[in-house]
């Protein structure tokens, strides 16, 4: 059972461990670009790395390649646990 008192990326990681795959693995992108949203103005410059590579980010790349590996990256994610939600229920 998950807990109600964890935030919605931590609910659906712990859905998908419950459901016996990596909830970790499918999750860190969504992490990695939540911590990215709020990097401006919360998070220090030494966490903005991690931040990077959660989401899969090549920060050597251009910008419009970044951009297109975000939103990749996110919807490979959302696509996996799609899939894990829809082989469990039928």
């Amino acid at each position: 059972m998950v807990p109600k008192d964890l935030g919605s990326i931590k609910r659906i990681e712990n859905i998908i461990n419950e459901l016996g795959y990596d909830g970790r693995k499918i999750t860190a992108p969504f992490v990695g670009l939540n911590e990215l949203r709020q990097a401006d103005a919360h998070l220090p410059s030494s966490n903005l790395y991690n931040s990077f590579s959660l989401a899969e980010i090549d920060r050597t790349n251009s910008y419009i390649i970044i951009g297109k590996k975000l939103i990749d990256t996110i919807a490979s994610s959302i696509y996996l646990f799609a899939r894990i939600l829809i082989e469990k229920n039928t």
